[in-house]
């Protein structure tokens, strides 16, 4: 019997959703993959019908929560999650002891065994997000305040949105737009809101990166660079890529046991000529990556 396809669960960036991944989904189903697209609840909370969220423990929590009911429902199926932009740091945080390695000595056969990025941002642990801009707001947010959501008597919170000069079609699909117009407005007019918190809260830094540590977890990390990127600059991309490298080497040679002479880990580059979202504007291509990530050979 052949070993089942990976579901993959897509994390979407700020501002996002899931609706933003269905054209990739609809490509990876119809090559066999199940995929799963949760909704933010730092960007989502109304949908969901949660409260705003303090900080992004809360976003880790949502996902780790798909992750463990996948890894449950389907216990052959291993799992490999997809991350765009802001969903990167989330995810790479909530797969904490959900990898395969890990399950495997609590007696599971399943686990997460790969992590896919796309344009992520790769934020060490004990860090804030905010640290990582240096401390400054990011220049592609505008940050405002709204009263609380269903009871304005608890008095405001802080929301960052996209600035509106460029505007999300310029910084997310300018090759969207080249191709589709009114698809790239549509596109920019499903962006929502998100709950500053998650990015500001310095009390709640960033708890685990599993790239970090893909070397003790057997994890493998890919990461799509996209060249004509204009939210997250490639050069930006590229440099988070080699500090990423050192980190997982640093921490490898310091968990290495007498003897252990095995292979190094290091991220797995591959650059597309696309702007921030090469899920939308390079659908096919982007698939095929996913396909190659997950194992297959002749795509």
């Amino acid at each position: 019997m052949s070993t089942p396809k990976p579901t993959v669960i897509l994390v979407h960036g700020a501002w996002h959703s899931p609706e933003h991944f269905h054209p990739l989904e609809t490509a990876l189903n119809s090559h066999g993959y199940r995929t799963v697209s949760p909704w933010l609840p730092s960007v989502h909370y109304e949908r969901l019908n949660v409260p705003p969220v303090s900080s992004i423990l809360d976003d880790i929590a949502a996902i780790r929560q798909t992750v463990v009911s996948e890894l449950s429902a389907h216990p052959a199926a291993d799992l490999v999650l997809l991350s765009h932009s802001y969903g990167t740091v989330v995810a790479s945080a909530a797969i904490e002891g959900l990898d395969r390695s890990s399950r495997a000595r609590g007696g599971h056969r399943n686990g997460v065994i790969a992590l896919l990025i796309i344009a992520g941002l790769l934020t060490s642990p004990g860090t804030s997000l905010l640290d990582w801009s240096g401390g400054q707001v990011p220049p592609t947010m505008l940050i405002s305040t709204i009263p609380y959501p269903g009871d304005p008597s608890k008095g405001e919170i802080e929301i960052c949105t996209c600035v509106p000069d460029p505007g999300p079609v310029a910084l997310f699909y300018h090759d969207v737009a080249e191709q589709d117009p009114l698809a790239a407005q549509r596109y920019a007019s499903l962006c929502t809101p998100q709950i500053w918190a998650v990015w500001a809260a310095k009390e709640t830094p960033v708890p685990f990166a599993a790239w970090q540590a893909a070397a003790e977890l057997d994890l493998d990390v890919f990461y799509l660079v996209t060249e004509d990127d204009r939210a997250l600059p490639p050069a930006f991309q590229r440099a988070m890529i080699d500090i990423a490298d050192r980190e997982i080497v640093a921490r490898e040679e310091a968990t290495r046991q007498p003897g252990d002479d095995g292979r190094r880990k290091t991220v797995h580059v591959t650059a597309i000529k696309s702007g921030h979202s090469p899920f939308l504007s390079r659908v096919g291509e982007t698939a095929q990556w996913v396909r190659r990530c997950c194992g297959e050979i002749d795509v």
